[in-house]
């Protein structure tokens, strides 16, 4: 186990059994806009409501250097119980009330807003720790089924494919115009038979069924990318 993995499975385990909170414990009673330890200017941020770019940035110049992981691996934490729709507190270990404050939702510390309707299981695994092992191209219309319209993946809706997979793996769909990821699936057929169809313009059917579909936000995003 490496430093920082109890940060991590400490929130896995909150998101599977939908906990009523999570308490992050460190040296340092929340995160701060920099290191409090050398910087007398640093501001803690007392209520988080959305992890950005900004957030990680702070995180990576805070937090400890021992057990605890440091704060980077806390904000990851904290991203993946705060997706699932479980709200988290970082606070300090030193101070003997932080767990019974936090309980109370008034503790010295940082408050994570949750996602107001929470990650289930299947949608948990699917954005956080399946192995996606394709890329999935798609047309605007289908960008728009997916993103907008909460509908399933068309064949019709496939512009390209990269990679080799097989039926029921996960892959990563990206919009065709902008190269952005769009979100991650399950698919119906492998990478093989799905190209077959697309050649010979016979391509019907479900590709990535709406259930087994998650899309990436920001937040989601970020813990792909950044972490």
């Amino acid at each position: 186990m490496k430093i920082g993995d109890n940060d991590t499975l400490s929130a896995q385990v909150a998101a599977m059994i939908q906990a009523d909170l999570l308490v992050l414990l460190t040296d340092i009673d929340g995160l701060y806009t920099g290191n409090p330890n050398s910087n007398p200017d640093a501001v803690r941020l007392d209520k988080i409501e959305h992890i950005n770019h900004e957030i990680i940035k702070m995180a990576g110049g805070s937090g400890s250097a021992n057990g605890t992981g440091g704060m980077l691996t806390k904000i990851k934490a904290a991203t993946i119980a705060a997706e699932s729709g479980v709200p988290v507190y970082i606070c300090s270990s030193l101070k003997p009330d932080s767990l019974a404050e936090a309980a109370e939702h008034q503790a010295d510390g940082s408050f994570f807003v949750p996602r107001a309707k929470g990650l289930r299981t299947q949608k948990q695994w699917l954005a956080f720790y399946s192995e996606s092992r394709g890329s999935v191209y798609v047309d605007e219309g289908a960008e728009h089924a997916l993103s907008e319209q909460g509908k399933s993946l068309l064949m019709s809706g496939i512009a390209g494919i990269e990679g080799h997979f097989s039926r029921m793996d996960t892959v990563t769909v990206y919009s065709k115009a902008t190269k952005q990821p769009l979100g991650k699936g399950r698919v119906l057929f492998g990478s093989a038979a799905a190209e077959d169809l697309l050649k010979s313009r016979k391509a019907k059917g479900v590709f990535i069924h709406r259930d087994d579909w998650i899309s990436i936000t920001p937040e989601i995003r970020l813990l792909l990318t950044e972490f």
